[in-house]
């Protein structure tokens, strides 16, 4: 089965933001980077 590329992105920033510990914010950019994506495509694919 293929996944599209949104669908693996949103599964790894959901893996992201569990593994943050306490109340910290993650900031778009640094899951852009983690992501190897620019962080305006980032900010205009999960809205």
């Amino acid at each position: 089965m293929k996944l599209k590329r949104s669908l693996e992105e949103a599964v790894c920033i959901l893996l992201i933001l569990a593994k943050e510990e306490g109340d910290n914010a993650v900031k778009s950019y640094w899951i852009s980077q983690q992501l190897g994506v620019s962080d305006s495509y980032l900010k205009n694919d999960i809205t």
